[in-house]
């Protein structure tokens, strides 16, 4: 019983983190245009935003992926 009490606390932890998330990448305009991309989730579409940042930094596409490795 206590590791089923304990997996349902966990359980309840990952919903309440994934509400958060989806709610975030969902009141963000440029999360949502890259979540239209078949694939990208709000997890992904966050992290683009978080990495990038500010898009004047970068002269070109190419320095974007190098940026990213």
């Amino acid at each position: 019983m206590p590791l089923l009490d304990a997996r349902a606390v966990l359980y309840k932890t990952y919903r309440e983190l994934d509400r958060r998330v989806k709610q975030a990448a969902s009141h963000d305009e440029t999360c949502l245009r890259f979540m239209a991309i078949l694939g990208v989730g709000p997890i992904a579409a966050l992290t683009c935003r978080a990495a990038v940042d500010d898009p004047a930094r970068f002269t070109s596409s190419r320095t974007v992926a190098a940026h990213f490795g």
